[in-house]
Order: C-alpha cells, then structure tokens, then sequence
C-alpha cells in the first residue's frame, strides 16, 4: 500500500517496486499488465531497474510466442 501512494505521487523507485511486486506476486496476485503498467512509468522517468525490467518481459513475451 505504501508503494502504490508513493508511485502513484510519481515516485519512479516506488512505481518500478510496484512493478516487480505484481511481476512476482510479491503480496498482490501476479499481474504482467499492471506490472508492465507501472514499469512503463518509472522507464518513462528514466529508471534503470524499470528498463532492464521491460527488457525482460518482452523477453519473456517472445520466447512464450514461440
């Protein structure tokens, strides 16, 4: 909850925690368009962990269409 406020204020680090807590299903159920979401919006603040991240899902994206 207190990562959702935070990256919900524009937070990059929380929204990219966010991110990885629903690729994970780190105490949310998994969800890799939510996670993809917030992911999404912490790249576009220029978060490193977010980029690699987004770098590995469509990764896993292309190898699951294969």
């Amino acid at each position: 909850e207190l990562y959702e406020k935070s990256a919900q204020q524009g937070l990059a680090s929380s929204q990219s925690k966010l991110g990885s807590m629903y690729r994970y299903g780190k105490g949310v159920e998994i969800n890799h368009a939510k996670a993809t979401e917030w992911y999404w919006k912490a790249y576009e603040q220029g978060n490193e962990e977010a980029i690699k991240a987004l770098e590995r899902l469509k990764e896993m994206e292309v190898h699951n269409h294969d």
